[in-house]
């Protein structure tokens, strides 16, 4: 669970930086997987957690 706390706390940064319309409430770590957590964020962005990987996998 730590090392998915850790990885999620580099992944948001990457987040923000490509969409600047997330909150720091949206980027809370809650209970769940870092998969759940992409696929709410991505539901909120309007695209797939597949599509959003690809953006977080281009920086």
């Amino acid at each position: 669970m730590r090392a998915e706390r850790i990885f999620w706390n580099k992944l948001k940064a990457k987040l923000v930086k490509m969409h600047p319309t997330l909150t720091k409430s949206d980027l809370i770590w809650r209970d769940g997987t870092i998969s759940d957590m992409l696929e709410m964020i991505s539901s909120k962005l309007g695209i797939t957690a597949e599509e959003l990987m690809e953006d977080v996998d281009k920086l």
